[in-house]
């Protein structure tokens, strides 16, 4: 696994240097295009969004970041919320992880992002209707 995680942050690394410096007309100075994000195991559904050709490429090593945050959930969500239903307790987990996975795979600005956080240029931000949804849906986790 980590030769496989060291491949990929190389791949990453060479799609993000190596595109801007091929000059017209074999390119056009610019990155790759944004892509879907179709791998990993934790984030897959939950970024419906274009990502950056080299956060693609490491998107399973970065997506397995996430292994020890849901692993951590039910101990949290019980200290912070306590005993809720299921219904409450899934949609707390699902808006939990979408803010999670949208901080890790930021979306693109534009169809060609660089991986600066730039607007219109790199990529944006985490929106805040993702950061403020798991404090309305999770009572308790906006305490301390």
């Amino acid at each position: 696994e980590i030769g496989s995680g060291f491949v990929q942050s190389a791949v990453a690394a060479v799609l993000h240097t190596l595109p801007p410096l091929v000059p017209p007309p074999a390119w056009n100075n610019k990155p790759l295009h944004c892509v879907p994000m179709l791998s990993g195991h934790n984030c897959f559904g939950a970024v419906l969004y274009p990502i950056t050709a080299a956060d693609f490429a490491i998107a399973s090593v970065t997506d397995g970041m996430l292994d020890g945050v849901i692993a951590g959930f039910p101990n949290t969500y019980q200290a912070k919320v306590g005993k809720t239903s299921e219904v409450m307790y899934k949609s707390c987990f699902a808006s939990y992880m979408s803010m999670h996975c949208s901080s890790i795979f930021p979306m693109c600005g534009s169809p060609q992002a660089r991986d600066e956080p730039i607007p219109h240029v790199g990529r944006l931000p985490l929106c805040l209707h993702l950061c403020v949804l798991p404090l309305v849906v999770c009572p308790g986790f906006w305490v301390g």
